[in-house]
């Protein structure tokens, strides 16, 4: 019973901090990506013009 409550404890303490750290995550990725999108147009834009 002690085992089983031990493991269960550490089951969703692991998956409480994979879905926090997951979350934290996407939200970086999309800040990075919106910051990274118009110089990644003007670099496009100019490759085109030469």
């Amino acid at each position: 019973m002690n085992y089983l409550l031990c493991v269960m404890i550490f089951l969703i303490i692991f998956l409480l901090g994979y879905a926090i750290g997951r979350r934290i995550g996407i939200k970086e990725g999309y800040e990075k990506g919106v910051l990274y999108a118009p110089l990644k147009i003007k670099k496009e834009q100019y490759d085109e013009i030469d």
